[in-house]
């Protein structure tokens, strides 16, 4: 299974596609994009696609705003997402939205000690 994990700034978009059978320490392409130069998510997306050759069945994509009962808003740019939506538009079986500080909380518990300052 193919994932994308992205980061939704209102600066920058940072997107990885990672595998399931090699882990997320090891991405199989990484991409960034200002975000203001897209009207949305799914063009962020499927030009990452594009460069990369790559294809995802799921993703999960923490935002710069809140997050709840499936969307989101970007505090700084006036941008929405919506899980079912972006599901549907990006041709994906599952897409979770996190607030950023709360995927960083998922992600402590998971650092190597080298990883950690």
């Amino acid at each position: 299974m193919m994932l994308i994990a992205g980061d939704i700034g209102v600066t920058t978009t940072r997107l990885a596609l990672v595998s399931t059978q090699t882990g997320p320490r090891r991405f199989i392409a990484e991409q960034e994009f200002h975000t203001a130069d897209y009207k949305g998510l799914q063009p962020v997306v499927e030009a990452f696609l594009a460069n990369t050759g790559g294809h995802a069945d799921a993703a999960c994509f923490d935002v710069a705003g809140p997050v709840i009962d499936g969307r989101a808003h970007l505090t700084n740019l006036p941008r929405d997402f919506d899980e079912a939506a972006l599901c549907r538009e990006l041709k994906l079986q599952h897409v979770t939205l996190l607030n950023d500080l709360h995927a960083i909380a998922h992600a402590v518990p998971h650092l190597l000690q080298e990883e950690i300052i």
